[in-house]
């Protein structure tokens, strides 16, 4: 046997002395072998020790239920729910007359931000003749450059054809 099994009889069977002459041998076999559930059944004769002397009282089971559903069925119709009228607050009425003044500020106010937000580039115009204008002047630009470069050790300036 288990530890678990015995303390399940000492606890139940062994407390009431209702166990059968089977599970009282295997219980002692047990308690000669573990010291933890020794204790706890030396623990559980004390305890039977002192209460064994107290008086028993019988009950009648049925007038035990019989009252218990008596009580029950007595709160059942004694207990009302009962909630409390509150009364409306001047605040709260102030503030009912100002949500859709609320409501249209917080609109206006995504409106704005998103407005910021979300803001296209500006659109610029360009006139056609004045791009025409830019591309001949760098065609001019780099005409001039690799005319400059054809004309052979031509340096550039003549303070470098002095130096050099």
């Amino acid at each position: 046997m288990n530890c678990n099994n015995v303390r399940e009889l000492i606890l139940t069977d062994f407390s009431d002395n209702e166990l059968s002459p089977d599970k009282q041998k295997m219980l002692e076999t047990h308690l000669a072998t573990c010291l933890a559930c020794r204790n706890l059944a030396a623990g559980i004769k004390e305890c039977s020790g002192v209460l064994s002397g107290a008086e028993r009282i019988s009950l009648d089971r049925d007038k035990i239920w019989q009252r218990i559903v008596a009580e029950i069925d007595a709160e059942k119709t004694s207990s009302v729910i009962y909630e409390p009228v509150r009364g409306v607050s001047v605040w709260e009425k102030l503030f009912a007359a100002v949500k859709p003044a609320y409501v249209l500020a917080s609109l206006g106010l995504v409106i704005l931000l998103t407005s910021f937000v979300v803001r296209r580039p500006p659109v610029v115009t360009v006139q056609l003749q004045e791009k025409e204008e830019e591309v001949q002047y760098l065609a001019y630009v780099i005409d001039q450059f690799a005319a400059d470069e054809s004309e052979g050790d031509n340096l550039g300036t003549s303070i470098e054809e002095y130096f050099l």
